[in-house]
C-alpha cells in the first residue's frame, strides 16, 4: 500500500484514483480502499506542508479542521507551534489542514 501511495503522490493522482489502485491490488471494497488512500495522502501532504513551513522559517500554524466531530471541532481554528502540529495525527478520512501564521 505504501508503494501505491507513493506512486499516487508522484503521479499527482486523486484519492479516488489511488483508492482504485489499492482496491485492485488488495481486494478491499471501494469504500475501504478510498478511505485508506484519502487518509494516507492527507497525512503525507500535511507532513510535507509542515516541513516546508519550517524551511520557510514559519513557527506557527492554524488548524483548519471543520466541526464534523468533537475532536476536529476542538482543534479547528487553534494555533499550534510547528512541533506541536507535527505531533498531531488526524483520524481516518480526516479533514485536518494547516495554514501558516505569518506576522
Amino acid at each position: 500500500i505504501a508503494k501505491l501511495i507513493a506512486e499516487g503522490i508522484e503521479g499527482g493522482l486523486s484519492p479516488a484514483a489511488v483508492g482504485d489502485a489499492i482496491e485492485a491490488w488488495s481486494g478491499f471494497d471501494e469504500y475501504r480502499a478510498e478511505r485508506i488512500a484519502t487518509t494516507e495522502l492527507a497525512a503525507a501532504y500535511n507532513e510535507t506542508t509542515l516541513h516546508e513551513y519550517g524551511e520557510a522559517s514559519i513557527d506557527q500554524v492554524e488548524a483548519i479542521d471543520g466541526d464534523d466531530d468533537p475532536e476536529c471541532a476542538a482543534r479547528n481554528g487553534r494555533v499550534y507551534s510547528l512541533a506541536e502540529a507535527a505531533g498531531i495525527k488526524d483520524h481516518p478520512n480526516g479533514t485536518l489542514d494547516w495554514v501558516p501564521i505569518v506576522a
